[in-house]
């Protein structure tokens, strides 16, 4: 059975950066000479996957915005720029008190823990959710299971809640940060035509549970649907399925 068109196209632009690295220690990346010629199709494949990477890095919420990461403690948990606080904004961009998150944890009947969190701004702060101020204490979700956290805004800055294992953390964004303003675009080596291969798909009877560890180094649970084959001068490879949001932020 042959790899649907979205997990080929996925191969292909995973080995083609592959590729990249191997070559990287060789070629400079302003080369232009390579030996494959690229039918239209392919190059036009390629400058569409380009362009919506570009378009979702200079997205407000894209990762160029990304400024700080905070894991909170059970308990109180103040946000504002004090040295002091457990969730710091920049002291020219916020005022000093925003608010406080307060984090409980339960037992739960299967024998584990229940984390609730809530949120209560600071009498003086302009905090928004959803285009509206926050007045009161309110409940705040996190993207456990792929649910839309309860966003927040106040001037330029954004911020909302991810939870990773029993870890809740609080990525802040800005919108008008330096990174996301002097963007110019992603550099890119010329693509080697030979690495768009076509892989065997092959699903597991089970979906199996697999820990990855992400970029930032905490575990990650993936569930992995099957894995694709191929081969490459030779060689087999193998690469896992898993499912889930292409762009888990």
């Amino acid at each position: 059975m042959r790899v649907d068109r979205d997990r080929l196209r996925s191969v292909c632009a995973l080995l083609a950066l592959l590729s990249v690295l191997v070559g990287a220690c060789d070629r400079h990346p302003d080369a232009t000479a390579h030996t494959a010629t690229l039918s239209d199709a392919y190059a036009a494949d390629l400058e569409a996957w380009h362009h919506a990477r570009t378009v979702q890095l200079r997205a407000p919420d894209g990762w160029l915005s990304l400024i700080g990461l905070f894991w909170l403690k059970p308990g109180t948990n103040p946000v504002g720029t004090s040295i002091d606080d457990v969730v710091r904004l920049p002291a020219a961009r916020a005022p000093a008190d925003i608010g406080v998150f307060d984090v409980e944890i339960d037992d739960a009947p299967d024998g584990g823990t229940i984390q609730r969190v809530t949120f209560t701004p600071a009498p003086a702060a302009e905090v928004v959710s959803l285009g509206a101020p926050i007045r009161r204490t309110i409940a705040v979700h996190t993207d456990r299971g792929g649910r839309t956290p309860t966003p927040f805004e106040i001037g330029a800055l954004s911020f909302s809640l991810i939870q990773r294992g029993t870890r809740i953390g609080v990525r802040l964004r800005d919108r008008d940060s330096a990174a996301r303003r002097s963007f110019t675009g992603v550099p890119r080596y010329p693509v080697d035509v030979s690495w768009c291969l076509t892989a065997r798909y092959t699903a597991h009877r089970v979906p199996q549970r697999m820990m990855v560890t992400s970029v930032a180094g905490y575990p990650q649970v993936q569930i992995a649907q099957g894995y694709a084959t191929f081969e490459r001068d030779g060689v087999r490879h193998r690469l896992d399925v898993l499912s889930g949001a292409r762009d888990r932020r």
